[in-house]
């Protein structure tokens, strides 16, 4: 039996991603082309397109998402935190100049400062481009 979302919101226009809150207070993942198929963030799925949405935008879409969810489900006290930075290390560690390129903005916005460890295997790491490399540098000493 899966869990019934109970708020949702669709993002990106080709290949959607619809982030939902369950009956639980949990963020939940369905694309579009999977039959309702509710996918926990604490498995590894291919949520680092949503990098493409500007940081801001999407997390005001998500607060107001989860400030809806307790106005109409009085009853459950807690929304876990949604997992922006876990996105933002799933791109870092794509190894995959055009996520990491994305997730820039994105670490700006969370706080350089929580990926250092990322950065530093970044910098280190041949199989990325130079270009991203130095740029990735640039970031980490802002």
């Amino acid at each position: 039996m899966e869990d019934k979302i109970v708020l949702s919101e669709s993002f990106l226009d080709h290949l959607p991603i619809t982030i939902g809150i369950n009956e639980f207070g949990k963020f939940v993942v369905k694309y579009s082309s999977e039959n309702i198929k509710l996918l926990n963030f604490a498995e590894k799925i291919g949520v680092i397109r949503l990098l493409e949405i500007d940081y801001y935008k999407f997390e005001r879409t998500i607060t107001k998402m989860v400030e809806n969810f307790l106005s109409i489900r009085p009853s459950v006290s807690y929304v876990e935190e949604f997992p922006y930075e876990q996105i933002v290390v799933e791109a870092l560690h794509s190894e995959r100049d055009h996520w990491i390129e994305l997730a820039f903005n994105w670490m700006e916005a969370l706080g350089v400062y929580n990926f250092s460890d990322d950065i530093l295997a970044i910098i280190t790491n041949k199989r990325i481009s130079q270009r991203i490399r130095h740029k990735i540098v640039k970031l980490g000493n802002k």
